[in-house]
């Protein structure tokens, strides 16, 4: 559209096509150039591919056209009347062109391209805008027109926005010809006496703004009444529906808008209706999963989300995954790892808490894929969890071997510098954990952990280092600026001290032992009043703190000496 627009519209007439064609060119080329960039990244390096559950693999050629025509010419129908709306619409696949609503549909199609051109051919400004109104409309329909078949949603009403646009330009400038064909003809009757022409014309005129105001009144009614509909998603589903009794996704939905509103029995039993005419669809099952879930079903629950798996396809199992109802039962995975149905299983039960049965799918999976590291991963965590440190090791190890940019090896250096904390092994827990900060920098739980290894170890300008590093990530964190005052005090800095006590203090003013050690650095530097209130509000927090009363009248007493 952008190319389409500059050419008929921001070059001068005087140029050639040619001299045209290079300045588009060279105009648009950073717009081509990050299009191939991303659509290569996408494909080749992200390796996100596009799930599809079609069957329309199987359609030959003249089927795909015919599948076009039929969709394009649903979709202006909708733009003309906007009646009878449905979030999910059935589209049949036509068999021939010569069916009536076949040959409706082509004769409107060929009747906007040979208008638009022709008006654009015209090269007057309301005929260009006529004729590029036209082809923003049919251009933009064309990417959604199934070309490639969008099988589990071939209609969907949202994608007609950006085609409206188009739309209202084009019946904008309609009216406004219409209006000055009006003011042309009156000028006409002006020099025609004595007939009834100008009664006629005043008639016109009545008609053409009874007319932009019935269009208005029309568009604008729908408009409101269908956002009304889109605010509320059982209203919205409900009435989906009844457009499409007999689709399973709108069930579905539906019976999910009643899950949201804590209506279980009424949504389950929506999705059990859904099953007969969908009996492999896998998120009929999972929905049911969920909506036994919350009644404390587990079992049939269970039962359920196993059935969902079952009948994933490689495909489908993309789908689910990208569903929000199904991340939650799967951890952090990626697409490429969706194709290994032992893993798929692996994860399932492992989410729901069964880690024998996860063991086991992840040790299969491991049979038939040795080096897929999501495997090793996982398995490194449930050891982990079982407090079976040698076999979390090895796991954990195995990714870094297999997979060295995993997307969680930072967290793989943390786990094993973990263990090796708990199995009393404190060099190598700062080997890992020192990797896993260069790793990520702005890791903070490593960088506090690893402070405490510095400061056990006697290493305190580290453990300072480390200390002022995790303050920047957190500088709201009162735990960091209290150990950094804690550290400054073992040195003997008692300024550096002060300055980070106070920070923390700031913090959170509810952080007594801040509070207290603060208040014996303001003793020390002669601000006993400053103390004194300080050993105020922790007796404040803990009336029962004696350490803090006792300090509080030493602080008074000081005051009163001058001291």
């Amino acid at each position: 559209m952008l190319v389409f627009y500059s050419f008929f519209f921001l070059l001068p007439d005087n140029l050639s096509l040619p001299e045209k064609g290079k300045k588009i060119f060279l105009s648009t080329l950073p717009f081509w150039v990050i299009g191939i960039l991303y659509t290569f990244l996408r494909i080749r390096l992200i390796k996100l591919a596009i799930w599809s559950t079609e069957p329309a693999s199987t359609l030959d050629l003249s089927s795909r056209i015919l599948l076009v025509i039929k969709t394009v010419g649903e979709y202006l129908k909708l733009l003309l009347f906007p009646v009878n709306l449905s979030a999910e619409r059935l589209l049949r696949i036509p068999k021939s062109i010569f069916e009536p609503d076949m040959l409706f549909f082509s004769g409107a199609i060929i009747l906007l391209l040979v208008s638009g051109v022709l008006l654009l051919r015209r090269a007057k400004p309301t005929s260009l805008l006529l004729g590029f109104s036209l082809f923003w409309v049919i251009f933009t329909i064309l990417p959604t027109g199934n070309i490639y078949y969008l099988y589990t949603r071939p209609l969907a009403e949202q994608r007609l926005y950006l085609p409206s646009v188009g739309f209202c330009i084009l019946l904008a400038l309609i009216i406004a010809k219409g209006a000055e064909l009006m003011q042309r003809a009156q000028k006409i009757s002006l020099w025609i006496s004595r007939t009834c022409l100008p009664k006629l014309i005043g008639v016109g005129q009545v008609f053409g703004v009874l007319a932009v105001a019935g269009i208005l009144v029309f568009y604008s009614a729908g408009t409101i009444r269908r956002t009304a509909d889109w605010k509320e998603p059982l209203r919205f589903w409900e009435k989906t529906l009844q457009s499409n009794p007999n689709y399973w996704r709108a069930q579905v939905n539906l019976g999910l808008a009643y899950l949201y509103e804590n209506r279980i029995e009424e949504g389950i039993q929506i999705l059990e209706q859904a099953l007969p005419l969908a009996p492999e669809a896998p998120k009929i099952y999972f929905s049911l999963g969920f909506a036994y879930e919350m009644q404390g079903k587990i079992e049939e629950a269970t039962a359920a989300f196993e059935k969902g798996i079952m009948n994933l396809t490689s495909s489908d199992i993309g789908k689910a995954y990208l569903n929000p109802h199904i991340r939650s039962i799967m951890p952090k995975i990626r697409e490429i790892d969706l194709k290994n149905t032992e893993f798929v299983w692996g994860c399932f039960y492992q989410m729901r808490g069964l880690k024998e049965k996860a063991i086991g799918y992840y040790k299969k999976s491991l049979a038939i894929h040795p080096a897929h590291a999501e495997t090793h991963y996982n398995l490194a965590q449930i050891y982990e969890d079982e407090r079976l440190y040698d076999q979390a090791i090895f796991h954990y190890q195995q990714v870094i071997k297999v997979e060295p940019e995993h997307w969680g090896i930072d967290k793989v250096y943390f786990n094993l510098g973990k263990i090796y904390r708990l199995r009393g092994e404190p060099d190598k827990t700062r080997i890992y954990w020192e990797k896993a900060v260069e790793i990520k920098p702005d890791f903070l739980e490593v960088r506090m952990n690893l402070a405490e290894i510095y400061k056990e170890r006697g290493m305190d300008s580290e453990a300072i280092d480390q200390y002022k590093k995790a303050a920047e990530i957190a500088p709201k964190n009162w735990d960091v600026y209290f150990n950094l005052g804690l550290l400054y005090t073992k040195q003997g800095l008692s300024k550096e001290a002060a300055e980070y006590y106070e920070k923390a203090v700031k913090c959170n003013p509810n952080f007594a032992e801040a509070h207290y050690r603060l208040g014996l650095l303001y003793l020390n530097f002669g601000r006993f009043n400053d103390a004194a209130k300080l050993f105020q509000r922790i007796m404040y927090l803990d009336p029962t703190n004696m350490r803090a009363r006792k300090m509080y009248e030493v602080a008074l007493k000081s005051a009163k000496q001058g001291r």
